[in-house]
């Protein structure tokens, strides 16, 4: 495998982590691309068996990502999918290499859904990567330090929603109306809610105020609904849209995208949005574990004359102090 010189317009091509092209460098039944620029890829020739060596060393060399064809990008999901448990399911790997690999599915569901929208594939693949994440968080023995060694290493977005699905997961089993497959749902709905956000939009979420925020962030929980609703099959419950399109909502109507209060959300979007002003708090404090009680004492001062919102804080509390 070389590098072919004759470039072409990154238009029209899908990335693909370097990680998970190396682990399927040597059944990869198609052309492999580098970008060389902003809007340049060079196809790397295949010649013999070496290509997983070499790919290996691109990475070494920091490439991130490496790039396919849009349709062979649509049959190498499709190769994910059907082998899961080679990229997802590895018990033998190191923790560090675990969280890589889910982090990295998660940025290829992030890139599918923008590239070529909701599939069976890549909803299978999204289900699998909040399954197994929601696994590895559920095996440390300290989960706050656990995100505080690994925070910087991973996709921050695929991070932060893998705490919020353990903590919502802990709050929805303090109530006895809670099941496995509600609990299923909302850890969906939480690796999906921002998945369509790029990264300075995120960023952008998190740090400006509402009136300052762009019409595409404003509006991204009603468009992660509307691919889950107009799908043309049922790939992803509806109920996981329902949750998805309230969970940046506030309880006094100051929230988006609809402005909504306290009585027409959901039970389940108010555990989310709990749950988030909880881990932003966490974040600035760097998971330091002696700043759990303060900040659930203020989400109780910021909370307190609301009784559905109250409930989720109790929830959050009850949930803490098991851990």
């Amino acid at each position: 495998m070389s590098e072919n010189n004759e470039g072409k317009n990154v238009h029209g091509f899908c990335r693909i982590p370097a990680n998970i092209v190396e682990t399927y460098a040597d059944n990869i039944p198609f052309d492999i691309y580098l970008q060389l620029s902003d809007n340049k890829v060079v196809k790397l020739e295949k010649h013999g068996s070496n290509a997983k060596d070499v790919i290996a060393k691109y990475a070494v060399k920091g490439i991130q990502y490496f790039y396919a064809d849009k349709e062979d990008y649509v049959i190498f999901v499709n190769t994910i999918r059907q082998d899961m448990e080679k990229t997802f399911g590895n018990k033998t790997l190191p923790k560090e290499k675990k969280l890589k690999n889910l982090s990295d599915g998660y940025e290829m569901v992030h890139d599918s859904l923008i590239r070529i929208g909701l599939s069976e594939d890549v909803a299978a693949i999204a289900k699998e990567v909040t399954q197994k994440s929601l696994e590895l968080i559920s095996e440390q023995t300290n989960v706050f330090s656990f995100f505080k060694e690994f925070k910087d290493k991973c996709h921050a977005a695929y991070m932060r929603n893998t705490l919020l699905s353990w903590i919502v997961t802990g709050m929805l089993e303090t109530f006895d109306w809670s099941n496995s497959a509600l609990r299923g749902k909302m850890c969906l709905a939480v690796m999906l809610r921002d998945i369509l956000l790029t990264n300075e939009e995120l960023k952008a979420l998190r740090e400006k105020p509402i009136d300052q925020l762009s019409f595409g962030i404003k509006n991204h929980p009603e468009a992660m609904a509307a691919l889950i609703n107009e799908a043309k099959r049922e790939y992803i419950p509806k109920d996981v849209a329902a949750i998805i399109i309230q969970h940046h909502e506030a309880p006094d109507g100051s929230g988006f995208p609809k402005g909504l209060h306290s009585w027409q959300i959901s039970k389940l979007s108010s555990l989310i949005i709990v749950g988030d002003v909880f881990i932003d708090a966490m974040f600035r404090y760097n998971f330091e574990p002696s700043k759990k009680e303060f900040v659930i004492s203020d989400l109780w001062d910021r909370y307190k004359n609301d009784d559905k919102f109250i409930a989720a804080v109790k929830s959050l509390k009850t949930m803490l102090d098991k851990t």
